[in-house]
């Protein structure tokens, strides 16, 4: 990491939901750490520079292979990881949803403060829900997580896969290839599309064209691990004193919990599997749905409490991921087998 003598921090520009690229001024919209430890790990109170450095990943170059076909979630975190790893970069700033479930040897990541909007959005080009569209109206997503939900309210709907960042999507949608697409509503607040106070409903206008959205409850359609959360990661060492300057306790113990129910399960980035976490009254509640090799999102719920303790709820969180993923990976063989 960078030392407080003068040299710069350098951070890797920030990412968007959807897996989009932040370039130049769009990128210092984004959270940028304020402060760092030294290279011996010891918390410091400043920094004299910051740096943020473009990194293009295959998942940025490749805008037509479908996600499923990369064999995991690193074709977003491959390249910047190298880097981290070879010390060309400090820190990179994923969206959660992004990180594989096992990091390389050395590093680590940990949560920015404060959730996002864990929502999905549906944005089509005149105003209507998803239940109310016609038989046989393409819904534009390449995650089979989105793909098994849509048809659990729409069974009549077609899923077309789409790839690239949020204006090709939306300029896609513009040329009636799709009748909807299905987005991260964190990133349509990042990008500036929508307002962080957005209504449950309304309009935007983008490349041209007027786009309509429904941001669709979380009780109704679960959105991935770490959906929303902005995580950083560095190499080990330095762990300690960027999560104790820039790091959020309540956020960290949801996505820990939520990491460790996807890696229970063997979730990749096309895994049909959802999971939200809330804190209340002390307890950490989990609500998850899996489909396993099935084409039905079973769900299914568990709860920890939590003591104060970072450590102690670190793993309680830990577990808590860990019991309703072994949970439902029972429920998905059995249905399976039936």
């Amino acid at each position: 990491m960078a030392e407080a003598d003068g040299e710069n921090l350098r951070v890797d520009a920030c990412r968007a939901d959807e897996g989009q690229q932040v370039p130049g001024d769009e990128a210092r919209k984004q959270p940028e750490p304020a402060a760092a430890g030294n290279m011996a790990g010891e918390p410091v109170t400043e920094i004299d520079a910051l740096e943020i450095v473009r990194c293009d990943t295959l998942g940025d170059r490749d805008k037509e292979t479908a996600l499923a076909l990369f064999g995991g979630k690193g074709a977003f975190t491959r390249e910047i990881e190298e880097a981290l790893a070879a010390g060309t970069l400090d820190v990179a700033v994923h969206s959660a949803k992004d990180l594989p479930t096992a990091l390389p040897k050395g590093l680590a990541a940990f949560a920015v403060p404060g959730r996002g909007d864990a929502r999905d959005a549906l944005v089509t080009c005149r105003r209507i829900l998803l239940e109310d569209m016609d038989p046989e109206a393409v819904i534009g997503t390449g995650s089979k997580r989105r793909s098994l939900q849509v048809l659990g309210i729409n069974a009549g709907l077609t899923i077309r896969g789409i790839r690239g960042n949020v204006p090709t999507r939306l300029r896609h949608l513009a040329e009636e290839d799709y009748d909807g697409i299905i987005l991260a509503a964190a990133g349509l607040k990042r990008l500036g599309y929508l307002p962080e106070d957005a209504p449950e409903r309304g309009s935007f206008e983008a490349e041209g064209h007027r786009f309509y959205y429904h941001l669709m409850p979380v009780r109704d359609f679960l959105p991935a691990a770490g959906q929303g959360i902005i995580a950083a990661e560095c190499r080990e060492d330095d762990l300690p004193a960027l999560a104790s300057l820039i790091g959020d306790e309540e956020t960290m113990l949801r996505l820990t919990c939520e990491r460790a129910f996807l890696e229970t399960i063997g979730g990749g980035c096309n895994e049909a599997a959802a999971i939200y976490t809330t804190i209340t009254a002390g307890h950490l509640m989990a609500e998850a749905k899996y489909a396993g090799t099935g084409e039905l999102m079973l769900p299914a719920m568990a709860r920890k409490r939590l003591t104060g303790d970072r450590e102690a709820d670190l793993g309680a969180a830990a577990e808590c991921g860990r019991r309703i993923g072994a949970r439902l990976l029972q429920m998905a063989e059995t249905s399976c087998g039936d």
